[in-house]
């Protein structure tokens, strides 16, 4: 058998304009591979985790993508000897279908948790006075704000307990 090789450069549409791009891809492949086996290749060598994966034959926008069904040599790209492998520039482009059909990430159930915990934290909040005088509403803000303390160097007390500063909840 008669194998011709391609060197075959796939580039990330998105970032094309980057020089070397962790997406940017080249191997050394045979030109009767078929369209589906570059996208196995893209799959396995980027780990993008996505259910199509289109390549083109160049870069404008109105360029339809390879058929997935075809070899490369049906596309029109003839390779050559495996000393001279002639290069063949792709690009190809994918979209992230982001819950379409995961039902832990259409379930609204931690949402709804989150909503839940920010009104019992806002309901525990002291209420300043709105109206008043200015010194009802310092003796408040004081008030409110002697729950708060320093003890030693980086550690603070809030409600009877010492937590690290880095734990400190508004």
């Amino acid at each position: 058998m008669n194998l011709r090789y391609l060197d075959v450069s796939l580039r990330l549409l998105a970032f094309d304009g980057a020089r070397n791009h962790p997406a940017h891809i080249r191997q050394l492949v045979h030109s009767h591979l078929s369209v589906l086996h570059l996208t196995h290749i893209i799959r396995v060598e980027t780990s993008v985790a996505t259910s199509s994966i289109s390549i083109y034959p160049d870069r404008s926008p109105n360029t339809e993508p390879l058929p997935d069904d075809q070899s490369l040599e049906q596309c029109g790209y003839v390779g050559g000897p495996r000393g001279a492998p002639v290069p063949l520039l792709l690009y190809y482009d994918y979209s992230v279908d982001i819950g379409s059909g995961c039902p832990l990430v259409m379930c609204d159930h931690y949402f709804g948790q989150r909503k839940a915990r920010v009104h019992r934290s806002a309901s525990a909040l002291p209420l300043l006075p709105s109206a008043g005088s200015p010194t009802s509403s310092a003796r408040a803000l004081s008030a409110s704000t002697s729950f708060l303390s320093v003890v030693g160097a980086g550690s603070q007390v809030f409600s009877g307990r010492q937590m690290s500063a880095g734990h400190l909840i508004a």
